[in-house]
């Protein structure tokens, strides 16, 4: 399911949705995390990719506010 959870994330980062593509982002890294470890390169590719999607978020929220 963590191949999932991270494709579904990088659909909706495609699309704008970058609140809830870190949600997906997240899910996947704690999926791998468990599965692989948490050093390997699919857990650390899942939370980078996560914490970029939320620091665009808030980019975004603050600039439409």
């Amino acid at each position: 399911y963590a191949d999932a959870h991270f494709n579904l994330a990088r659909a909706l980062v495609a699309k704008g949705a970058h609140a809830r593509a870190a949600l997906h982002f997240r899910r996947a890294h704690g999926l791998f995390a468990e599965r692989l470890g948490p050093e390997h390169d699919d857990a650390l590719d899942a939370i980078e990719q996560a914490e970029d999607a939320e620091a665009i978020a808030k980019a975004t929220e603050n600039l439409c506010q």
